[in-house]
């Protein structure tokens, strides 16, 4: 696993989520619990059961990352390899983040 292919799971699966005025988390959902694992294993944070919204969908698992420096290396690396959107939403969460 390298950089490209955890930019490429956040680009096709993940989200960045405001959790105070200066604070983000980033958040991967996916019900492939190996795939949720080597996320954990090569970026840290942490991994929960994600909710059932309906009874036929398959189980899903979700991982997050939350503290600042965490996300805010993850945010740098991943940068060179993301889309627009995501890119500017990455870019304002780190300008964000160091004011």
């Amino acid at each position: 696993m390298n950089i490209g292919w955890m930019a490429g799971m956040y680009e096709g699966e993940g989200c960045i989520e405001k959790t105070s005025p200066r604070g983000y988390r980033l958040t991967i959902v996916s019900t492939d619990f190996d795939v949720i694992e080597k996320i954990h294993k090569f970026a840290g944070g942490h991994v929960y059961p994600a909710k059932k919204y309906q009874t036929h969908h398959k189980p899903a698992w979700r991982w997050r990352l939350g503290t600042k420096p965490e996300v805010t290396k993850l945010l740098t690396q991943m940068l060179p390899f993301l889309g627009n959107r995501r890119a500017y939403d990455a870019l304002n969460a780190l300008d964000t983040m160091e004011m």
